[in-house]
């Protein structure tokens, strides 16, 4: 993306632009230079993983390992061939295509050929035959005469295909399309009699010389055919790729966006078209699925004008994006400033949302930050008032309602943490099923237990109890609920010092604990205590005591560290004394150190040793 300084004088000197991307680039500098207020605009384009389990090519050898097993050692050798080259010409065609259908045409004819073939040649004598045509082969002279007359007399003895439908015959095929019991053929078999002729089903004979000049004119007729096959599946694969490589070509990620002061907006420009105000344009030829369009200005700062260029911004597009707080937080380092400019062009965008048409499927609805359906809402999420008028209505029937008529119901436990209680008299707007709890008696597990939730037009705001002759007014627990500042008890203050409370019960003033939340862990639903709650008339006397207690309590730790430190220093000099009495009375330092020193045994008293 980026072009160094020298590429863009090369550009410029040489008049030639190598890219696309350069000539946007270009642009942007010449307007910039003219001091026009413009900016660079890019589709990011992450990487998108689509699942697809079906396969453009599927190979047409579903069935074959299927067959029919053959009795004769030469049945078993014909259907090996076969086999290979149905695989062969199977491997190369499209499934569901006009050749896939040609192919196994010409596949069921050989096979009901090979069928009758072998049925009719059970009823003649098949060693009265083999030997004939052994004797005959022998006779190269004569070969072929022979090999007609032989045909001749199959034919007589093969019975016609009149007398064929008259049987009954069950012809089973690997396609699985066999003829009925009762003689009534199947319609792919009444197709197959209706399109061949007789003589594609006549018999041919087994063993048969061919010249090799004949086998040499087959040769390259088959695999002209075959080549014809091939070449027809590799043209749809070529078109394909070329498709694809010429869409890549023509995909644009980047354009230019200009602000006019006539029309107090950005408008978009595209290079390449020589257009303005071609958003649509623009997002055809961007790579898909445009996700993240960012806008660099002249500045280097960031803003995501997505929802300019996406039309499905509230349906789709907002879905596939990954987590937005992460993506916000990530370009906070580098987001434009709140210019004039950039609030109206927000509030622009948000006009623009609102303008949009109603969606019209219940899974465009799900997550609409604007719309909402009542079988799309959340347990503790219900519709206010009950009787608002719905916006529209899906290709379902389902009723579409304003988001702003959604509301979230809270317990009597969750909005007293918000410092409203229910007011009285009033029935709960939804029951639902509460969490499981355990029961500290029999350490059961209770479920599915009604749970009463109220609308906050059903609340008030929590109004504290006041304090009487110095005594703090609790809960059942015997601690204060400071979930909120605005729920401290009427004559009575907040003091966070720690170790309050000893001190209060030494004065003999009454003091309470604050709990301002709840800490959730193994031990289950633990309150957070910060601080204790007194008498507003006892706060000076308490505050000046725990002072005093704190620089008595200093003056402790001082001289408890100070009679530690002397009485360490004083084990020190006894010690010290101790050793220097004991040296100066037995004299044992010197003699110590003489006898440390050893002296080392020499060679020459070994030897001495040794000789005395």
């Amino acid at each position: 993306m980026r072009i160094s300084r020298m590429s863009v004088k090369k550009v410029l000197k040489e008049k030639k632009v190598s890219g696309y991307k350069e000539l946007v680039l270009l642009y942007i500098a010449a307007l910039r230079a003219l001091g026009l207020n413009c900016r660079l605009v890019i589709s990011l384009c992450p990487p998108h993983k689509v699942f697809n389990d079906s396969p453009l090519f599927k190979d047409n050898t579903k069935g074959q390992d299927d067959k029919p097993k053959r009795k004769s050692n030469t049945a078993k050798g014909e259907s090996s061939k076969r086999k290979k080259g149905e695989k062969e010409e199977g491997d190369n065609v499209i499934q569901n295509s006009s050749e896939a259908m040609k192919i196994a045409n010409e596949v069921a004819k050989k096979r009901a050929a090979e069928i009758l073939r072998s049925k009719s040649q059970s009823k003649t004598k098949k060693s009265k035959l083999d030997t004939k045509e052994d004797s005959k082969i022998k006779n190269a002279s004569s070969a072929d005469e022979k090999d007609v007359s032989q045909a001749v007399e199959q034919k007589k003895s093969f019975p016609n295909l009149r007398q064929l439908r008259s049987r009954k015959i069950n012809i089973s095929s690997e396609d699985g399309k066999p003829t009925k019991s009762d003689g009534t053929k199947s319609k792919y078999y009444m197709e197959e009699n209706s399109t061949d002729s007789e003589a594609e089903f006549q018999p041919k004979p087994k063993r048969v010389a061919k010249k090799k000049s004949d086998v040499a004119k087959e040769a390259p007729a088959q695999t002209s055919k075959n080549d014809k096959k091939r070449s027809n599946t590799k043209l749809v694969s070529s078109d394909s790729e070329d498709e694809e490589a010429n869409s890549t070509k023509k995909r644009q990620d980047i354009w230019a966006e200009i602000y006019l002061e006539s029309e107090e907006s950005w408008i978009c420009a595209s290079v390449m078209e020589e257009k303005i105000h071609c958003v649509n344009e623009v997002y055809k030829k961007a790579t898909k699925p445009v996700l993240y369009v960012v806008a660099w200005n002249s500045q280097g700062l960031i803003k995501d004008v997505t929802r300019r260029y996406c039309s499905q911004w509230l349906t789709v597009t907002r879905k596939q994006r990954i987590d937005e707080k992460w993506w916000v937080e990530t370009l906070s380092y580098w987001k434009e400033k709140d210019t004039v400019i950039s609030k109206a062009e927000d509030e622009m965008l948000l006009q623009r949302e609102l303008e949009q048409p109603l969606p019209k499927t219940s899974g465009a609805c799900k997550g609409h930050p604007l719309y909402v359906i009542q079988k799309h809402l959340l347990k503790f999420e219900a519709l206010y008032p009950p009787d608002c008028a719905p916006l529209g209505y899906t290709s379902t029937g389902d009723a579409i309602y304003s988001r702003h008529c959604v509301h979230t119901l809270c317990s009597r436990e969750t909005w007293l943490k918000k410092a409203k209680v229910v007011k009285p008299n009033q029935e709960p707007y939804k029951i639902v099923k509460s969490r499981p709890k355990y029961d500290k008696l029999s350490g059961a597990k209770i479920k599915d237990l009604p749970l009463e939730i109220f609308g906050e037009w059903q609340t008030m705001p929590y109004e504290p109890p006041e304090a009487k002759d110095g005594i703090v007014p609790r809960n059942e627990y015997g601690n204060v609920d400071l979930f909120q500042q605005s729920m401290l008890p009427k004559g009575t203050v907040h003091i966070n010092l720690p170790g309050l409370n000893r001190i209060a019960r030494k004065l003999n003033i009454d003091c309470a604990p604050a709990v301002v939340g709840f800490n959730f862990g193994c031990m289950g639903a633990v309150p957070a205590i910060e601080g204790y709650v007194v008498c507003s008339e006892y706060e000076d006397t308490l505050r000046e005591a725990w002072e005093a207690e704190q620089v008595e309590a200093a003056r402790r730790a001082k001289e408890k560290r100070e009679k530690r430190v002397y009485g360490n220093w004083k084990r020190l000099i006894q010690g010290l004394l101790i050793r220097e009495r004991l040296a100066a009375k037995y004299q044992f330092s010197e003699e110590t150190k003489s006898t440390n020193k050893r002296r080392k045994p020499n060679k020459t008293d070994a030897n001495k040793a040794n000789v005395s």
